[in-house]
């Protein structure tokens, strides 16, 4: 039999802490021994522990001492939707109790790794060693796992309204895990929500600031898509000194110039998914996903296009100085064999069509 969330048996609900068994942490024969302190957020904080049925680590995560009731239903909500979301791009959860106050906490499984955020802000950090030489292709690669784990929660009728780079986990052996569901919600309680605004301003999509319960996927996907211009850009999508700045950059949400380095197919797509208006971001988590895949395809008939496309510059050059005839031929079969290829792996490659346009001529 086949459950579905609308048969009320499954997915995430609204539970009585108080109605939580004790996780058991101390006593004579405790079911989880607390150990180091890995991570501590505004929330909460998460420890490694031992699991002393089946003899394994795992991470602990528990409210912090001395918050609001806020945080602890919260923190229970997180533990409700990651558990709810089984899938390869999300921590898996094993248990959800209480601890010895009776606040709500729960076990889920120990990733050994290092947050997104802290790769990308240092590029000698060792962690890169566990993903590919290519960094521009990691990353790609690494965002797409996160669309996964979007589009899955998606499907699940799920938004996570904040995506970025700190609540990305990349593994000791290059495995990625989408963090911090403590924000989620269902989507068809959108309305039910209080009328307030939550998720982090640096990356936040403008409805997000002017219309918090009319959100949809595509809010999702602005995130994705600002997690995207900190990867081109080294940046968050909306950096300033001063919050009035930042909160005036999540409102307009103009299209960002980058480095002339940047891939232009990639700056076009982040503009997209960032755009002001939902309707004109892609329609889906998957739908960036293939898009950032098809650059990944196309990605070598752009270099060999920009190569040419260099040796075409000399030959212009030359041809201009009045280079002897032989010195033209050799440079004009080596830019058109550039350009041949270059279409041959990606026929609708523009860089590549304009260039060998230009040879003929």
């Amino acid at each position: 039999m086949t459950l579905a969330p609308s048969d009320g048996l499954i997915g995430p609900a609204q539970v009585d802490p108080t109605s939580l068994a004790s996780l058991r942490l101390d006593g004579a024969a405790p079911d989880f021994t607390p150990g180091d302190l890995l991570g501590r957020g505004g929330m909460g904080e998460v420890r490694s522990a031992v699991d002393h049925t089946l003899r394994r680590e795992v991470a602990l995560k528990t409210v912090s001492r001395g918050v609001g009731t806020r945080s602890s239903a919260a923190l229970l909500q997180e533990a409700l939707f990651t558990g709810y979301l089984e899938h390869p791009n999300i921590v898996p959860v094993h248990r959800l109790g209480a601890d010895e106050e009776g606040q709500p906490a729960f076990v889920m499984k120990r990733v050994v790794g290092t947050s997104w955020r802290d790769l990308l802000r240092d590029p000698d950090h060792p962690g890169w060693s566990a993903l590919a030489d290519d960094r521009l292709r990691a990353n790609l690669e690494i965002l797409g796992d996160v669309c996964n784990a979007v589009h899955f929660a998606h499907s699940r009728g799920v938004l996570h309204r904040d995506i970025k780079p700190a609540n990305v986990m990349v593994g000791e052996f290059g495995e990625v895990y989408l963090v911090d569901w403590g924000l989620a919600i269902r989507l068809d309680r959108l309305e039910q929500a209080p009328d307030s605004i939550v998720g982090t301003l640096a990356y936040m999509a403008p409805e997000m600031l002017e219309e918090p319960t009319q959100l949809t996927e595509r809010t999702d996907v602005y995130l994705l898509g600002a997690t995207l211009h900190e990867v081109l850009s080294g940046k968050p999508r909306h950096d300033g000194s001063a919050h009035y700045n930042v909160m005036l950059s999540v409102y307009r949400s103009e299209p960002q110039d980058f480095p002339v380095e940047v891939p232009r197919e990639l700056t076009t797509l982040c503009n997209q998914a960032t755009a002001r208006e939902p309707e004109r971001r892609p329609a889906s988590a998957l739908e960036l996903k293939r898009a950032l895949e098809r650059y990944l395809e196309h990605r070598g008939s752009i270099a060999l296009a920009e190569r040419a496309g260099e040796r075409l510059a000399v030959l212009e050059q030359e041809a201009k100085a009045g280079a002897a005839e032989s010195r033209l031929a050799a440079l004009l079969a080596e830019c058109r064999f550039g350009f041949e290829q270059a279409l041959h792996t990606w026929p609708e490659n523009p860089g590549a069509r304009s260039g060998l346009q230009r040879c003929l001529e």
